[in-house]
């Protein structure tokens, strides 16, 4: 996904897997940078009860509330908004296909 999204914006992605709780939410926190852009690679079924893994852009972090706000592009459920420590358990699982931990991408968008 990351060597697409780098080709594709012909930008430079980072790829940070296995943060600590505290690395997570600095990573959730650049999303309020306009110079930033954070993807999430996480597993639906912690977070809905169903569903499988999937990747979100990240559109806010709400630090005073602990809040992420994730971008979700599927209509079934639509942007929605989280408890950090909520996405940070459902990103901090196995990925199926990379059988890698999940994680996050930071893309620099200028």
């Amino acid at each position: 996904e990351a060597g697409l999204l780098e080709r594709e914006t012909g930008k430079p992605v980072k790829v940070l897997r296995g943060l600590s709780l505290d690395s997570f939410r600095a990573e959730m926190a650049k999303s309020n940078d306009p110079s930033r852009r954070i993807i999430v690679n996480f597993l639906r079924m912690p977070l809905f009860g169903r569903g499988h893994g999937h990747f979100s852009p990240v559109l806010g972090y709400l630090p005073e509330e602990d809040l992420v706000f994730v971008g979700d592009v599927n209509a079934q459920f639509r942007p929605w908004v989280v408890p950090m420590s909520r996405l940070f358990e459902a990103q901090d699982t196995i990925d199926s296909s990379s059988h890698e931990k999940r994680g996050v991408l930071e893309v620099e968008a200028q």
